[in-house]
């Protein structure tokens, strides 16, 4: 049994590894442009001008382990996938976690729905099948979301249209924010987001226990309540097993000098990837060691674990991508334009 000493220190270098997580989660210079760049400098939600760079999941989230255990965060938390262009006022109103009056859902829930009642047949056949190696969950990347769309019609195929960056997503406003007539009314139509569908959902799922949610619909609110059950009630239609198979392992905290050198290159690695995309971070064979074949992988400082990269620039960019990615961040004004 532990002494009190002892769990002293424990709790401390818990709290000091958080910490230290979440003070380098922030996003790069590269990162603020793209984003800013896609939204041509205004605020996703009301479109203010000038708008600032925000995690779509919060970069000091509690439950951000829990959404990687169950398989559902696998983007770093401070990279291009999860980041939104909010005006101050909308990223206040986004941020106030115990009361929020702005979110964004996918407006397609019932694609989440459908994707995951249909990837717990798969696992049923991969365990039937002994086909450990993919046992774990699948859910629906940004691109995923984005071509059923496109099958459905919803959106346009056009490279020009500012619907080819990604599936639709509705703003949600639980708050009267606004105090010019029908300004708030006028905002509110679907629109396009290129981020994880994810982090949308973190967001999204809390709302469930406002005394505001009647502003999201009854549908809405069912759909949402459903989907979170399938993702995190282990009982949902007798999946008792599925649950307990569908978690994954974080790696433990050092306990060693020998076992804290890792883990301190690990965070060096991530500052010095400051756009948190991974460009130096190594590869995964995919039972979490670096370095190994795979795809390209880096060290989340928040999720304390490696997850797939996603880059703004990365090793194999070429100028042609850089000038096609960034060149309407140029025409929006955004190179030099910094963010909070």
């Amino acid at each position: 049994m532990d002494s009190p000493q002892n769990e002293s220190r424990s709790s401390s270098r818990a709290s000091s590894n958080l910490s230290s997580g979440i003070s380098s989660s922030v996003f790069s210079d590269a990162v603020k442009i793209r984003v800013k760049g896609n939204c041509g400098n205004q605020c996703w939600a009301c479109e203010a001008c000038d708008p600032q760079v925000c995690h779509a999941a919060p970069r000091d989230d509690r439950q951000a382990v829990v959404w990687f255990e169950r398989h559902l965060f696998d983007f770093p938390i401070n990279s291009y996938m999860n980041a939104i262009a909010l005006c101050p006022n909308c990223h206040n109103q986004f941020d106030y976690s115990l009361d929020p009056g702005f979110a964004f859902i996918p407006v397609d829930i019932q694609y989440f729905i459908d994707f995951e009642l249909a990837d717990r047949e798969r696992r049923k056949e991969a365990r039937r099948n002994r086909d450990f190696d993919t046992l774990a969950r699948r859910v629906p990347s940004a691109e995923d979301y984005r071509q059923h769309q496109l099958a459905q019609g919803v959106i346009s195929s056009d490279s020009s249209s500012p619907s080819s960056d990604g599936g639709l997503y509705r703003p949600v406003f639980l708050k009267p924010i606004w105090k010019r007539p029908g300004f708030q009314a006028a905002i509110e139509y679907d629109r396009p987001w290129y981020g994880a569908p994810m982090a949308s959902l973190r967001r999204a799922f809390p709302l469930l226990g406002s005394a505001r949610s009647h502003v999201l619909g009854k549908a809405t609110r069912e759909a949402l309540e459903r989907l979170r059950n399938l993702y995190f009630d282990p009982e949902e239609d007798g999946e008792e097993q599925e649950g307990a198979a569908n978690t994954r392992k974080r790696p433990t905290s050092p306990s060693s000098p020998e076992d804290e050198a890792p883990a301190r290159k690990n965070r060096r690695v991530d500052k010095r990837d400051h756009h948190g995309g991974g460009e130096l971070g190594g590869t995964e064979r995919g039972d979490g060691v670096p370095g190994g074949a795979g795809p390209p992988m880096t060290f989340c400082p928040v999720l304390q674990a490696w997850v797939p990269a996603n880059w703004s620039i990365g090793p194999n960019s070429t100028a042609n991508d850089v000038i096609e990615d960034f060149g309407r961040c140029v025409e929006a004004g955004t190179v030099d334009a910094q963010a909070s």
